[in-house]
């Protein structure tokens, strides 16, 4: 019996010296994708994390590094076996196992973004949707045509997003937050990648109740427009400047990070006067104290 229970203990020591699960999707570390044979030793690690992670901000990071690992699993499938749809169909359903958890985790989080650890982790949680909701926009144009399992999965993504002002932080701020990770997602994208980042902006004006939020959103979306319609009326034009300065619609922010001035009377965003004239940097560590 203590043979076994030495054995348990040893086991769950190495599972726990592993590299942190976080470390995947900030080195891109793939490890084992879910058509190794030994995948469920993976899924049995996370297990034990959650089992040893007791503190809520922890949990909701521990959840959302999961969420980005399955995305580059599922990214990596894609490259490998682009072809075999069976095989990535599991991959999205096992994504989207996962934000069952996510969600949960997040729902159990107290305080506000007042905390600045919740705050970073906050801006942490938006990017990801982000780039999630992209990711999967991608697939569905390239793989799986009007797929509803997608569709399914991208609605569930803008749902965690739009819980975050529910319960977390007022509108106001939730909208900043949003705007500033639109803005740092979009410096980087292809012109084809633009067209689906249109998709994203717009979903979640759809999804959204908020009027004050939608009209945040209108700028951002409607500067993405030329790109959306470039199947259907040919290429842009990198000579013309009302499509190239597209950043003028979109929100600035100073060094400090400090907001524009409401009363400017320049073509970027209109914010919100009773918004925060500060918003969290993302590049806050999560410390717990």
């Amino acid at each position: 019996m203590r043979k076994y229970i030495g054995f348990l203990a040893f086991l769950v020591f190495f599972l726990l010296s592993l590299p942190a699960i976080s470390s995947a999707a900030e080195g891109k570390i793939v490890g084992l994708l879910p058509t190794n044979p030994f995948y469920f030793f993976k899924e049995f690690r996370r297990s034990i994390h959650r089992v040893f992670t007791f503190k809520e901000i922890r949990k909701v990071d521990l959840e959302l590094s999961i969420s980005d690992d399955k995305v580059l699993e599922l990214e990596k499938l894609t490259e490998i076996i682009p072809d075999d749809k069976e095989v990535l169909s599991k991959g999205v359903m096992n994504y989207k196992d996962q934000l069952v958890n996510l969600a949960d985790s997040l729902d159990s989080l107290s305080g506000t973004s007042d905390d600045k650890n919740v705050s970073a982790l906050l801006d942490r949680v938006v990017d990801a949707t982000i780039r999630h909701n992209l990711f999967f926009i991608g697939l569905e144009s390239e793989y799986f045509s009007d797929d509803n399992e997608l569709k399914s999965v991208r609605e569930r993504i803008d749902d965690i997003l739009l819980s975050i002002p529910e319960r977390l932080e007022p509108m106001s701020a939730f909208s900043f937050r949003l705007q500033k990770a639109l803005l740092q997602n979009s410096e980087s994208l292809e012109s084809e990648e633009r067209a689906k980042f249109y998709g994203v902006v717009s979903e979640i004006s759809e999804k959204s109740l908020d009027s004050s939020l939608n009209m945040d959103l209108a700028g951002i979306r409607d500067s993405f427009l030329p790109y959306a319609v470039v199947p259907v009326f040919g290429d842009i034009d990198s000579e013309d400047n009302s499509l190239n300065d597209i950043e003028d619609l979109l929100p600035v922010f100073d060094d400090d990070g400090q907001l524009p001035d409401s009363s400017s009377k320049s073509n970027r965003a209109v914010f919100d006067e009773e918004a925060p004239s500060k918003l969290p940097s993302s590049a806050l560590p999560i410390e717990i104290e």
